[in-house]
Parts: C-alpha cells; structure tokens; sequence
C-alpha cells in the first residue's frame, strides 16, 4: 500500500554464509521428512540425525526467507505476497509444532518414534535453530513492492485491498494483487463501505472551520498523505491552531487528525518535544513499512529547515545493532505555538492548515459525538 524505499529488495547475487546458501530443490523431494537415520556401530543398532538441508528446505517451504537490510539481514515469512517480519523463535515453534503433529504412521514408516524425533530438537535447539544455520535460507527472487501511482492509491484491509482511482474505489480480491506488501499494511479490520457521512467527515468539517472552500484544502492534504506517490514537489502538511499564540492552549483536534490517518496508512508517531534533528536516532522507531512520519507537538521556534532533506529525499532509519537504511515518507507535522516557516524554499516545502477553535479542553470531540476516541 503505496511503499516506496531505497533499499534494494533483491540483490542480484545472495550472500554466501557458512558455504552454499539453501537452493530450492524440484518439487519431488520430501522436505517434511528431514530425519533420517544411520548405523551406530557393528551391531547394526541405529541412531537418529537431523538433515539439515532438509531442515532448512522445509522452513524454506512453509515461506520463511531472509530480509537484507545492507549487511544485515532480518527473518521474515511471506505468504500470499505479504511480508511479515519475524523472530527465530517463531520459526522454531513452527518446526516444533510440525514435529509434533507429525502423523503417527509417518513415524511408524519411518522407524523413529515420537518421543525420539522430539528429542532431537530438544537436545540441541541451538543447533538447527540460529541465525547463522537459518540465514541459509536465503532471499525471496524477484521480489518487487507494490506501491501507489500517479494514477492510483492502495489500501490494504482483512477482506481484501481497496484501489482508489479518480473514479472512485474498487474492493478487489487479494489473488489478484502480484507484487509483495508488508502484513503491517494490512488493517486488521474488514471494509465496509457506508452510504452515509461518517463522524470523521463531520470533525474535518468543523476544524475547517464549517467552511467549504477549507474544507476541501484539508481533504487535498489528507488525501496527499494518504497517497504513498513520491515522484511529486514533496511537501510536509504543517497544523497550526487559528488562534495561535505564545502561550500554548492545543485541544483543537491536530493529534486526533493524526491519529486518524493511522488507521489508513502506517504512521509512525514521534514527539515533537524530544525532537532533536541532529541526532542520528531521530527516526529510530520509523520501519520499513511506515509511510507517515507524525512529528506531534513540535517545540517553539522549531527551525524548519533542518527537515528540508527529509522532506524532499528521504529519511535515514538508524537503529542501534542494525545498518541504517532510508525510506521516503509524507511529512505530518503539528504544533501549539509558533515557529517560523520564512523564505521562499521553506514555503516550497510546506502546506500549512490552521485548525478552528470548535474544539478546545472544554470541548472535545468525545463530548459531540459521545464515542471513545483514540
């Protein structure tokens, strides 16, 4: 749903470690047997091994892969062209919970018990369940992001992926979406569509100030974040309060207008207090998948232009134990008080929306539309 980064996905030759890296083998081999066994002594008494290769084969199977990120890498498991990021463990519960369920006359076949096969994995889980062993498995081939267009916007729900166009929007099936998607995009909740105005468009109505002509300029900045399209003047929507001052009041609905894209697009929410454009950390809890970055309550006198970068190229997301790496992003930004936005490439680089004081901390939304709001 409109992602867009400039990390490369693919590289045209995988990394080597520790030897060759897992190479998908014809579709008749049996990856859900990768116990085997061998001749312990002259006696002929036998001993049970894991193969490993099989091993990795079968969590290759069930859509786990390795993610780089430059040189370094995260696991993830992709099915149906979603990506979910995950942790070893979840693929060493997804073993275990095979080994478990395997079939009684399986075993039986096979000549391996329950009790032995079990075993095995539990002798030993750092053995076939560490980075260095999973990382064999390699990268997914050819794998490209789906992203919006000039022409056409996507949103991603459990029942399927809406594709907004200028003529209006389509509820489409997932089997015919052909190119990958991060699983954060999707939200966790089904579309429904209403024939009748919702409580959202009443509130942006009301912080527009019940005026027409600004409350289609706030819709247009809306929609502007909401479309994951980056070859365009990129600019960062700045709210305001109308009655603005030294002294600040807020309460007039900027973070619940952020709060609200959220839950369209993957917004990552940074206080805008604690904002230091110097440190290098500023966009640590941004990942691959955000598409929004949401500085919230920017101190006073901010200076903008140190977010020129950022706004125009891309950010860099410098995360301790992992190599940086950048994504573009639409720029949110709200403030109580004043800070400047002066000259003519500050102004290339903003639009700016002063929300009306219909709501204040003696009147909130929660208290017009008697509804929990977060």
């Amino acid at each position: 749903m409109g992602f867009e980064t400039e990390i490369a996905i693919a590289k045209e030759e995988q990394k080597k470690i520790a030897g060759e890296e897992f190479v998908t083998q014809p579709d008749s081999e049996d990856f859900n047997t990768f116990w085997y066994s061998e001749l312990a002594n002259k006696s002929g008494d036998k001993r049970w091994k894991i193969d490993h290769r099989k091993l990795i084969g079968f969590i290759h199977k069930n859509g786990f892969r390795r993610f780089d990120i430059g040189t370094e890498y995260i696991f993830v498991r992709i099915r149906n062209k979603v990506i979910e990021e995950v942790q070893v463990t979840t693929i060493q519960d997804e073993v275990m919970k095979y080994v478990n369920d395997v079939p009684v006359e399986k075993l039986t076949k096979s000549g391996i018990s329950k009790t032995e096969l079990v075993g095995k994995f539990y002798t030993s889980p750092a053995i076939f369940f560490n980075e260095r062993k999973l990382s064999l498995l390699g990268t997914e081939n050819g794998m490209i992001f789906n992203s919006d267009t000039k022409e056409a916007c996507f949103i991603y729900y459990l029942n399927g992926f809406v594709k907004c166009t200028s003529d209006g929007y389509e509820l489409q099936n997932y089997k015919y979406l052909d190119r990958h998607i991060f699983r954060n995009q999707v939200k966790d909740r089904e579309f429904q569509q209403h024939s009748s105005e919702g409580m959202f468009s009443t509130f942006v109505y009301n912080i527009s100030e019940k005026n027409d002509i600004r409350f289609e300029a706030l819709q247009t900045m809306i929609g502007y974040l909401q479309h994951g399209y980056f070859n365009t003047k990129m600019k960062a929507v700045n709210l305001t309060d109308s009655s603005i001052s030294d002294v600040a009041e807020g309460r007039t609905g900027k973070t619940l207008l952020g709060y609200a894209i959220a839950k369209i697009k993957n917004l990552c929410e940074i206080p805008g207090k604690d904002f230091d454009p110097a440190n290098k950390h500023k966009y640590a809890t941004a990942s691959l998948d955000t598409q929004i970055v949401f500085l919230n309550d920017l101190r006073k006198h901010f200076n903008f232009e140190s977010l020129f970068n950022d706004i125009s190229d891309s950010i860099t997301v410098d995360r301790k134990n992992l190599q940086p790496f950048q994504i573009k992003v639409k720029m949110l930004i709200s403030s109580n008080s004043t800070f400047r936005v002066e000259g003519a490439s500050a102004k290339d680089r903003v639009m700016e929306f002063e929300l009306s004081d219909h709501y204040s901390n003696k009147f909130s939304p929660k208290d017009e539309f008697n509804v929990s709001i977060r």
